[in-house]
């Protein structure tokens, strides 16, 4: 080993560092109405979801570039053929977008989720973590939301012109119902 691998491994910390610093990340599901999903993420049932319709979206929509899937998978995503090419320098073989097929990577055990993430990377490291989203096509509220939290939605949904549905649980099967509500 010589005397400058400690100065590449520190180069290499450092450059995923920086990527990290110039990366956008945000989780959506194709999935509404998983009762799981609800539990975990929708502080049981009480929560709300905000649904997008991207059929609706223009192909060349900036927010539809930067929508990928995740590929599940019970291997983990192994960074190291890629790191050692930017340790040893063969930046000819080396491809900057690498880290995002890392992104995208999650347990076998998640598929349920049917997730799709929303990956951009800027310019120059930016604190503002802000950017700009379409118009929800309907917002769910959850089958426990307290009532004084879901006029508060329902208000803000009126004023923007967006639907709202409420999740119910089914009598029947262990399954949630969205119903519109009328604001």
């Amino acid at each position: 080993v010589s005397r400058t691998a400690p100065r590449y491994v520190q180069s290499t910390v450092d450059f995923l560092q920086a990527l990290r610093s110039v990366m956008k990340l945000c989780s959506f599901s194709a999935v509404c109405d998983s009762i799981l999903m609800w539990s975990h993420y929708g502080s049981n049932h009480q929560g709300f979801c905000i649904e997008y319709d991207i059929g609706q979206f223009d192909p060349g929509d900036a927010f539809l570039k930067n929508l990928y899937p995740v590929v599940y998978s019970r291997e983990l995503f192994d960074l190291t053929p890629w790191a050692e090419k930017l340790v040893t320098g063969q930046r000819e073989e080396f491809n900057e977008m690498f880290p995002l097929l890392a992104v995208l990577q999650k347990f076998a055990g998640w598929a349920y989720e049917n997730e799709w993430r929303y990956v951009q990377f800027q310019e120059a490291p930016n604190p503002n973590r802000v950017s700009p989203v379409p118009t929800p096509s309907r917002v769910l509220l959850g089958a426990k939301m307290p009532e004084s939290r879901m006029k508060e939605l329902i208000a803000i949904c009126a004023a923007k012109r967006i639907g709202v549905w409420q999740m119910h649980m089914s009598s029947d099967k262990y399954e949630l119902l969205a119903v519109p509500m009328s604001v």
